[in-house]
């Protein structure tokens, strides 16, 4: 099966119907010099009303700090 994206693909969709529709944002990044890398994630769930944001970062050491976030 073949993906294809369109550039409207990175923009806001129009609300669907559905009770937890959400609409997502991701971010990768990493920093090859000190060996760290981050995913970011901010999440609008606008039929429920609210949003969230999720964070990883991975560290040198191998751990990985996380974060979840609905405010």
């Amino acid at each position: 099966m073949a993906i294809r994206l369109d550039p409207a693909d990175e923009y806001m969709h129009e609300l669907g119907p559905e009770s937890n529709f959400n609409e997502s944002m991701y971010i990768n990044c990493f920093d090859p010099v000190n060996n760290v890398g981050g995913w970011f994630r901010m999440g609008n769930r606008a039929n429920e009303g609210t949003a969230e944001m999720t964070v990883c970062l991975y560290l040198p050491d191998g751990s990985v700090g996380f974060m979840f976030k609905r405010p």
